[in-house]
């Protein structure tokens, strides 16, 4: 599960090779974007459509934590409901605690580096594909999200593969 950057990456300052072993907070979120148990949504923590509710992969983290609450009717056009853990509230993204319960870079579920998923072989990795790969390149969880291209098991596993950048957490397999 450990991935090599090629020389001449963006960024060194990241643990690279050491295999990340998830917290149970970080796990217990994994699991349930694997779950198939929430309906996925794009732009806001949670929405409710004719009555179903939605969530993000962030809304599913703030669902999870059981750190907050969700506002008890849906706001902004009748759809977005806002989350509140402590002092902190917001619809789009991570309330504070929720993010520093995760271990999460910011409140936006960020990468330390970009990622690049490749067109041709549905690869995911932390180097820039050579020239003349076709890809798109990704900054947070919540982009990858929006994109409408990956379903939860999809994130679950960028998630599962690259820890190391979505986390602050040092603590690694024996290492």
């Amino acid at each position: 599960m450990g991935f090599t950057v090629q020389e001449g990456s963006e960024r060194s300052d990241v643990s690279i090779g050491a295999v990340m072993k998830l917290t149970e907070a970080q796990e217990t979120w994994v699991q349930a974007l694997e779950s198939g148990e929430y309906e996925q949504t794009e732009s806001y923590l949670r929405t409710d459509s004719e009555g179903v509710n939605g969530y993000c992969c962030l809304g599913v983290a703030c669902e999870v934590s059981g750190i907050g609450t969700w506002s008890t009717e849906p706001i902004w056009e009748g759809q977005s409901y806002i989350y509140t853990a402590g002092d902190e509230a917001d619809a789009e993204g991570m309330p504070p605690k929720v993010a520093d319960s995760l271990d999460m870079v910011n409140l936006l579920g960020g990468f330390k580096r970009i990622i690049y998923h490749t067109d041709e072989d549905g690869e995911w990795t932390a180097t820039k594909p050579k020239e003349g790969i076709d890809f798109k390149e990704y900054h947070n969880l919540t982009l990858i999200n929006d994109s409408g291209k990956y379903d939860f098991a999809e994130i679950a596993h960028v998630i599962r593969k690259f820890p190391e950048l979505l986390f602050t957490t040092k603590e690694t397999n024996g290492v």
